[in-house]
């Protein structure tokens, strides 16, 4: 298991533009849970990394390959490409 800030670290330092890339609101996306035609939990976006209101770093971060959508532009996916194989 690999820090959350040593990964931002080590991102940061390959290519600063990765952590812009991981930072976007819609950088990763859990599809909707629907069940029977019924929409139980609507699609939640968000960052990879974000800063709290206190200047920590949060990370939210998912290896999952099934019931995850990722931004498909070419930057985040070298990104996600990078994380991966530093953890």
């Amino acid at each position: 298991m690999l820090d959350h800030e040593i990964a931002y670290l080590k991102l940061r330092d390959k290519n600063p533009a990765y952590v812009s890339a991981l930072m976007a609101p819609d950088v990763m996306t859990i599809p909707a849970n629907i069940q029977a035609g019924e929409e139980l939990r609507p699609a939640q976006s968000g960052p990879v990394f974000s800063i709290n209101a206190d200047g920590t770093l949060h990370t939210r971060y998912t290896a999952r390959a099934r019931h995850i959508i990722w931004k498909a532009d070419p930057l985040t996916q070298e990104a996600l490409t990078y994380l991966t194989g530093i953890l």
